[in-house]
């Protein structure tokens, strides 16, 4: 009997393991299927042994092949150079500190960036073990900062000229009053002289 109801405890017991680890595969494929639907790409970066897992999405946003394996140090060169030392960077301050992950860079193709952010886990001793985030394309967001940028330098060197032309014109209407004031014998003169003298300097703007 002691036998029995130990095999029915030990099937009962792999039963609930099956079932439980059945149930985490679930919410895993739940929690990707609705990053992918948002298009945010999941990744996992393994420390030891430095291989990355990269969802589908993810691929697609760096630009790699869906059945691509990788690893962390054949991933770097997707990161544009000046970019690099930066990451780098921060990826270590991670390790040390234990917070989370946030940086944004361009890819090395030049025209798309993304931002990557990601959380260190660790194994029962504290040590950091792997560490899990998303990746997003942000291209959008830095092509629509650089127009706005681009438009605030066309809009003030636009009003650097209107600023440069309307002190030359000022001047120059100053030049014709004195010199309108100096030729004219009463104020009627003047006034018939002045204005006749700005209408043309109307029509010639």
């Amino acid at each position: 009997e002691t036998l029995l109801a130990e095999s029915v405890a030990g099937g009962t017991l792999w039963v609930l393991v099956v079932a439980l680890m059945a149930s985490i595969d679930d919410q895993r494929g739940n929690v990707l299927s609705a990053l992918e639907a948002g298009g945010v790409g999941y990744w996992e970066l393994e420390l030891r042994s430095k291989s990355l897992h990269v969802s589908a999405r993810g691929k697609e946003i760096f630009g790699l092949k869906r059945d691509d394996g990788i690893t962390h140090d054949q991933f770097l060169p997707s990161v544009a150079t000046e970019g690099r030392a930066k990451r780098d960077q921060g990826f270590e301050s991670v390790l040390l500190t234990g917070s989370d992950y946030d940086d944004e860079y361009r890819l090395a193709d030049e025209a798309r960036w993304v931002n990557v952010r990601g959380r260190v886990l660790k194994d029962g001793r504290g040590r950091p073990r792997r560490m899990i985030g998303v990746v997003l394309d942000v291209t959008d967001r830095h092509e629509a900062f650089a127009a706005v940028t681009e438009s605030e330098r066309r809009q003030r060197r636009m009003v650097n000229e209107l600023n440069h032309r309307v002190k030359n014109t000022l001047a120059t209407i100053q030049s014709i009053a004195a010199q309108t004031a100096r030729r004219a014998a009463t104020p009627e003169d003047f006034r018939r002289s002045f204005e006749g003298r700005l209408v043309a300097l109307s029509e010639t703007h």
